[in-house]
């Protein structure tokens, strides 16, 4: 079992939502969709989420949808709630994004297959900063999941698996908004059955939020 995963938004004040999308997804299954997706798009090149159109991401969806991923679990912290507030002011932006990949990766594991394999963006922060909590990450899962998990950092340029993950993500990031872009990518991902959950933040948090 394979699980990639990406970030979108951040927790620096421009931003109200800060997110992370896991994807189980075979790795050769994932070359396929970039393949075909590229060949679409007519370019050979890494593509990035933040610059396709709202119909190259229906395109993108519907074909993850025939080549069905095992499951899609994003993970969302929102300046507006209380909770996802509290950790966008108070937490370190790594430390949260930790938080996020690990309730997003529990929630897109398979509750039978041993052992896991976990890919992270590698690209956001120092390569210092992304080992130390890649560490942390793989203990918090092996405890949580109770199975041997293999975490590493990948680079999106050579991955065609955190290419799919960066894809879902900011569509997922571009669905938050009010505009009419944000409605059409919103009824695709339900097209997609992605849901998307708030943040958990078990034990985190202070004891006066409760919801």
């Amino acid at each position: 079992m394979h699980i990639f995963s990406d970030e979108s938004g951040g927790a620096d004040a421009t931003n109200r939502f800060f997110l992370v999308t896991a994807v189980r997804i075979e790795a050769g299954r994932a070359v396929r969709l970039m393949k075909k997706f590229r060949k679409a798009l007519g370019t050979k090149d890494e593509i990035k989420g933040h610059k396709l159109t709202t119909a190259q991401r229906r395109l993108f969806l519907k074909m993850l949808g025939e080549l069905a991923p095992d499951a899609i679990a994003t993970v969302a912290c929102d300046r507006h709630d209380i909770r996802g507030g509290w950790a966008m002011g108070t937490m370190e932006e790594c430390q949260l994004w930790g938080q996020l990949t690990f309730e997003a990766v529990v929630g897109a594991a398979d509750s039978h297959a041993s052992p896991i394999s976990v890919t992270v963006d590698g690209g956001r922060y120092p390569s210092t900063t992304i080992q130390t909590l890649s560490g942390i990450l793989k203990h918090r899962l092996e405890d949580r999941l109770l199975r041997t998990v293999h975490l590493r950092p990948g680079d999106s340029e050579k991955e065609a698996g955190l290419q799919v993950a960066d894809i879902l993500a900011n569509s997922v990031f571009h669905s938050m908004g009010v505009s009419e872009t944000a409605c059409q990518v919103t009824e695709m991902l339900e097209l997609a059955r992605l849901e998307i959950r708030h943040v958990q933040l078990d034990g985190c948090t202070p004891a006066w939020i409760t919801s």
